[in-house]
């Protein structure tokens, strides 16, 4: 197992034991006997480590997911019933990352993480549409179903997280899939009442422009929290300079991400300004996604 590996699984179980805000760099790199140098050298912040360990988590699931349908001896409706099973089983293994989660970063909060999770619920609740379409076909009111399907998971998510109920995931399945089937069949003579924009309203802000104007209003509004901060005149100018180049840089047809990287990994040791750097980073993210960049 890999030191970087090693970290994670050290890190997951004191986040589960005393909680993420109380455990410090320093007791995860004592728990795995490296120094805090060598922590630094694997993840940037400790809250680079919960994104991967919950990217992990997420990415692993719908591998599972998604490997299922290798070689189509299933039908549709039994390839929803086991994407189903492999989503609760992974939430139940994994259940003391999403306890980290939903304890200690409420959804309107705004940070990194918070944003990351608001991303990977669009994702799923996009899987889980298409999923149900081709499982039952589609139907006017897919998204009224989808919406009270993410609300049936959420309940019984809660069971297995918070509860510890010990629910056999197969017959769950199965259940909830039958359920689904009935909902959508008696849907057909309904009317709708909700849409992709309704549901997904995020969706439609991912273009370049629009990205790039909230990126200059965050910065805006970071420069006026720069301006207060109570450090040295030659650290507050650093730190005004160093927003300044990374608001020239984001301007440019194509950025250097090793200076973008660079600019907020610097911003981001001021403790006061983090939570703000942290949503610029999240939003210039999408923007160079958008434009096929990575960082």
């Amino acid at each position: 197992m890999s030191k970087k590996q090693v970290l994670k699984e050290a890190a997951n179980r004191l986040f589960a034991e005393k909680g993420y805000h109380m455990t410090s760099v320093q007791e995860i790199a004592f728990e795995t006997g490296v120094s805090k140098g060598a922590f630094y050298k694997h993840f940037a912040s400790k809250e680079a480590l919960l994104i991967e360990l919950v990217k992990d988590t997420h990415n692993k699931m719908f591998r599972k997911a998604d490997s299922v349908q290798i070689g189509g001896a299933l039908t549709g409706k039994e390839l929803l019933k086991k994407r189903i099973e492999i989503e609760l089983e992974q939430t139940r293994q994994n259940s003391s990352i999403f306890f980290t989660l939903f304890k200690e970063f409420p959804p309107g909060e705004s940070n990194e993480i918070s944003h990351m999770m608001k991303e990977f619920h669009m994702k799923l609740i996009q899987w889980h549409k298409q999923s149900l379409i081709e499982a039952f076909g589609d139907s006017p009111a897919i998204w009224d179903i989808v919406v009270m399907f993410e609300g049936i998971l959420k309940e019984y998510i809660y069971l297995l997280v918070f509860k510890q109920t010990q629910v056999p995931v197969d017959r769950l399945a199965h259940l909830l899939t039958d359920v689904l089937e009935a909902m959508i069949n008696r849907a057909k003579n309904l009317q709708p009442i909700l849409s992709e924009e309704t549901v997904l309203p995020d969706k439609q802000t991912d273009n370049p422009a629009i990205l790039k104007q909230q990126l200059h209003k965050l910065l805006e509004a970071v420069r006026q929290e720069a301006e207060t901060l109570v450090v040295s005149d030659k650290t507050k100018n650093n730190t005004l300079a160093a927003l300044n180049h990374l608001s020239d840089e984001i301007q440019k047809d194509k950025p250097q991400t090793y200076l973008l990287d660079a600019l907020l990994h610097y911003l981001k040791r001021q403790d006061s300004i983090i939570g703000s750097i942290l949503q610029i980073e999240h939003t210039l993210n999408r923007l160079l996604r958008e434009e096929g960049e990575d960082r």
